[in-house]
């Protein structure tokens, strides 16, 4: 690569990716609307970019503080954090994957309250800790919902990590069946040394 090729920090327009980043925490643009289970993973990725460019009193704080608290489930038994607003179906569908907490959302919306300087009090522990003993599969692997079995949600290392972070955070080691989740990161280890997303699987970076 010729050298006056190179990006240097120079380069770096820091105005325009603060703007783009505010106008994502406040509006997402239509293309973005097939993922609007996903609101709160895309808020993370705009609350963090802020952060990282030392930029996090462009935002409202409290306002995003509330708006995150907004998507934490009432449900007792069903704790964590939705990725969109929640609506009760009244169908028989409830009671298996749909409207459910999520455990990416979760882990997503626990780490920006913790950028946004959240004492973390309102956030339900004894409830999250009732989803990850339903998250946790026998294998020691995490659904990213509470489903009948792995074949109803998605299962793999992302959630494994999810639930990791989510027990350090709010030390609920206990509520998971730590040696489980232990065996099944290291039967994800490839021949190469590497971890792919389950046992047999491709290695990932």
């Amino acid at each position: 690569m010729a050298a006056d090729s190179r990006l240097s920090l120079n380069d770096f327009d820091c105005a325009k990716h603060v703007a783009y980043f505010k106008q994502h925490a406040k509006k997402l643009p239509e293309p973005y609307k097939t993922m609007d289970t996903n609101r709160l993973t895309l808020l993370y990725f705009s609350v963090s970019g802020l952060d990282l460019l030392g930029k996090l009193d462009e935002l409202d704080r409290e306002q995003t503080i509330e708006y995150i608290y907004s998507y934490q489930s009432p449900l007792p038994d069903h704790g964590g954090f939705y990725g969109c607003p929640r609506v009760d179906f009244q169908s028989a569908e409830t009671d298996k994957c749909n409207n459910q907490p999520h455990i990416a959302n979760t882990y997503v919306a626990l780490v920006m309250l913790i950028i946004l300087g959240d004492d973390l009090r309102r956030v339900n522990r004894s409830s999250i800790g009732h989803s990850l003993r339903k998250w946790q599969l026998d294998d020691g692997s995490f659904c990213c919902v509470h489903c009948i079995s792995s074949l109803d949600s998605e299962s793999d290392i992302r959630f494994v990590y999810c639930a990791a972070t989510i027990c350090y955070i709010l030390d609920l080691w206990h509520a998971i069946d730590v040696e489980a989740m232990t065996r099944f990161i290291y039967a994800s280890q490839s021949y190469d040394g590497a971890f792919g997303m389950g046992p047999g699987a491709e290695s990932h970076g």
